[in-house]
């Protein structure tokens, strides 16, 4: 015999047994004669069946709420099965559970110690992740939305970071890290850098620690984004078609 697991469903059987068995004691007691009583029964029907309405949608919420919680969980989890294994394919699913966290609305994602070398993330949005001691060594973070990351102590030796959001981002004792990745961000706007890397990126381009920026802007609109000074050498630049 299946067992009935759904919350709506149990509601549903129990509402529809009170129903006939309200039914059958009103026919047996020939209240059906009282016009009286049919009148007020009309009205308590109307009524109940809004109340219906309405603590069936709450119910109906309240179940794909617990679904979506239930699914962000099972890919955190998924993640942290993962983050030890050092391969191709452990960077390549960690990147596609990144994406469908995204799509359920989930950017704050711990990815420490996760191996993401080689990995496509451009465009995702992590902003408030943790990717503390991970090996981003070659990924794809074109565009991506990185407010408030922490990459402390992380590898991004060859990452693309072209137009990325990096505002408020750590980006101190970094591996790897160099001023020509830096001088291809969106912005560097309040994030915490090496002296080395503040003092380059503010005689070279100061207008990354200034600009606001959005995470996942097209890559053709960079150049409106920097400053206007003339000793800016991203005015030099003609705007990507």
């Amino acid at each position: 015999m299946e067992i009935i697991s759904s919350p709506v469903k149990i509601a549903l059987l129990v509402f529809i047994g009170l129903a006939l068995l309200i039914v059958n004691i009103t026919y047996l007691t020939n209240l059906l004669s009282d016009e009286a009583f049919l009148k007020n029964l009309l009205v308590e029907a109307y009524g109940m069946l809004y109340d219906i309405v309405i603590i069936g949608a709450f119910v109906l919420w309240l179940n794909k709420r617990g679904e979506k919680l239930r699914e962000i969980k099972h890919y955190n989890e998924e993640i942290d099965d993962l983050k030890h294994w050092k391969s191709d394919e452990a960077a390549h699913r960690i990147a596609s559970i990144v994406k469908r966290l995204n799509k359920l609305g989930e950017t704050d994602i711990c990815l420490v110690l996760c191996h993401l070398k080689g990995a496509d993330l451009s465009f995702v949005n992590l902003k408030g992740s943790n990717l503390k001691v991970a090996n981003l060594q070659g990924v794809s973070l074109t565009g991506a939305n990185l407010q408030n990351v922490d990459f402390r102590n992380a590898d991004l030796t060859g990452a693309d970071l072209l137009g990325a959001n990096l505002r408020s981002a750590n980006l101190k004792q970094v591996k790897g890290l160099t001023f020509g990745q830096l001088s291809d961000v969106g912005t560097l706007k309040d994030a915490e850098l090496d002296d080395t890397h503040r003092m380059e990126i503010k005689k070279n381009f100061p207008c990354l620690l200034k600009i606001e920026h959005s995470g996942g802007i097209h890559i053709s609109h960079l150049v409106m984004h920097r400053c206007k000074s003339p000793a800016c050498p991203m005015n030099k630049q003609k705007p990507l078609s």
